[in-house]
């Protein structure tokens, strides 16, 4: 009798537990997301890169079931986060960086195709630069009451840009310096979509400088531009106070003339000097970026 009492007992215990259990899966985190980014080279630098991740998860349908954002102490906690789904599929559409340069557009259209990450001043005013802006894409299957493990990798959005003037004269330094020149970027894209590729009828950029009265450098700061996708049909121009174009150079032409720039790896960069001559203004490649050495600025 009392073997059979135990026997009940343990078959009770047994119930309840996996009941318990039952209840906190439906209840728990079970889809577990790793962030990594690994540039051009084979080890993760996702830390060095990214400091704050927008997540936003999709059903099967491309429609916003979820959002969720993490902050820079937030990832150094844990490179990734929990996420309590019902089971289906989902698209994940992790994006690093946003900030206040960044605004998503058509976030219920119902296509990852044509929701944009976008200045949010890009129909309204001068715009100078984009966020340097990370994405992860991926596609998870979430099975009932299965805990899951997944890894989203981020690619680039963006390319950096450094453009130097030498030789031109200024009032004023730092920020509030008042320059004889301005510089356009031509022919850039104005969003990224959801799916990470550049899009959008082409536009133009204002950079934003500073002028270093030690160096007599005219320097741009935060300058960032989403990716090309094949030929780049950018082209940078200088004005006069005016407004007159007084140098403008195809960076087609630039890259064919220097093809030691590649503009198409993930940790791109674009490196211009503009240089005034008592005989011309001159746009070529600036010597720190020949000699492999990378100034302060950057």
């Amino acid at each position: 009798m009392k073997r059979f009492e135990k026997i009940l007992l343990l078959l009770l215990i047994i119930s309840v537990n996996t009941s318990c259990i039952k209840e906190d899966l439906d209840d728990c985190e079970k889809t577990r997301l790793t962030f990594i980014y690994k540039g051009d080279g084979q080890e993760d630098i996702f830390h060095t890169k990214i400091n704050k991740v927008d997540l936003y998860v999709f059903d099967a349908d491309h429609h916003l079931v979820t959002t969720k954002v993490l902050n820079q102490s937030t990832l150094k906690k844990h490179q990734g986060t929990k996420l309590n789904l019902p089971s289906g599929q989902y698209h994940l559409v992790a994006v690093g960086n946003a900030g206040e340069r960044t605004t998503i557009k058509d976030i219920q259209c119902g296509s990852l195709q044509n929701i944009m990450a976008m200045h949010p001043n890009q129909d309204k005013d001068k715009v100078p630069g984009q966020d340097p802006l990370y994405m992860g894409c991926h596609v998870i299957e979430v099975l009932k009451d299965r805990w899951s493990d997944h890894t989203v990798e981020f690619k680039s959005s963006h390319l950096k840009v450094s453009v130097e003037v030498r030789g031109v004269g200024y009032a004023g330094t730092g920020r509030a310096a008042n320059p004889s020149v301005s510089v356009v970027l031509k022919n850039v894209y104005p969003h990224t979509n959801f799916t990470n590729e550049s899009c959008g009828e082409l536009c133009a950029h204002h950079p934003e400088f500073v002028f270093d009265e030690n160096t007599h450098v005219m320097q741009s700061t935060d300058l960032n531009i989403f990716r090309y996708k094949g030929g780049c049909a950018m082209v940078i121009e200088v004005l006069n106070r005016e407004g007159n174009v007084i140098a403008s150079k195809s960076i087609a032409e630039f890259l064919r003339e220097n093809p030691k720039v590649d503009i198409y790896k993930q940790e791109a960069l674009l490196p211009l000097l503009i240089e005034f001559t008592p005989l011309q203004v001159e746009i070529r490649l600036p010597e720190w970026y020949i000699n492999d050495v990378t100034p302060d600025f950057h």
